[in-house]
């Protein structure tokens, strides 16, 4: 992408409309034989013309955001999930440790806080849970 003064030029501005538009129409091509169906059901005659091309294009166009949402959605939910901090048993003292960073530094000086925190507190007593998120 060709970038001036913090703007995207040519083809490359236009690009996410374009996909958005032919996804569009895919799902609105693919609902066209159900509305025609629909509409001889409910109506007991075939579809007008404008009802094969308006009425898939209306409901692609709306579902495409919830398809993207969706989606969206799901991965945040998978993320979570995957990433979840352990809980506490809750018969000890809970200390939750989180990541620093991603870097070397970071991970030595968070053993460095673990290693401690076993020598100076007995495990009886205290319960160190990882966590993923960073500070």
């Amino acid at each position: 992408m060709s970038q001036e003064n913090g703007q995207v030029k040519g083809i490359s501005a236009h690009l996410p409309g374009i996909f958005q538009g032919l996804i569009a129409a895919a799902i609105g091509g693919g609902l066209s034989p159900a509305v025609s169906s629909v509409w001889l059901h409910s109506f007991h005659q075939p579809a007008p013309d404008w009802a094969k091309g308006a009425v898939p294009s209306i409901a692609g166009g709306i579902m495409l955001p919830a398809v993207y949402f969706g989606a969206k959605g799901y991965r945040r939910f998978r993320s979570r999930r995957a990433h979840a901090t352990a809980t506490a048993q809750g018969d000890r003292l809970a200390i939750y440790v989180a990541e620093f960073g991603d870097d070397e530094k970071s991970r030595t000086a968070r053993e460095y806080i673990f290693k401690s925190i076993r020598k100076e507190l007995s495990r009886e007593y205290v319960e160190l849970i990882p966590g993923w998120g960073q500070i």
